[in-house]
């Protein structure tokens, strides 16, 4: 797992947060890729930020917006 934001940002000055619209889906994936996947991901994330005492707000302008990327490699 890797994460990147910007590291001078007072996150303790914002209150909510929504997750981003759409996710971005590997090269060469169909896209309904892997929704039960997605949907995991998206719930862990919602409970995460909850549990760090931000808001979850659906249809407002929040001050945070949640986004992921993931990519399936064959080992």
């Amino acid at each position: 797992v890797q994460t990147d934001y910007n590291r001078d940002a007072r996150f303790d000055l914002f209150t909510t947060f929504r997750l981003a619209e759409s996710v971005r889906k590997p090269e060469g994936q169909s896209e309904n890729f892997n929704d039960l996947v997605t949907q995991r991901i998206q719930t862990a994330l919602v409970s995460e930020m909850k549990g760090r005492g931000y808001q979850y707000v659906d249809n407002q302008q929040p001050d945070l917006v949640v986004s992921f990327f993931m990519k399936v490699e064959e080992k």
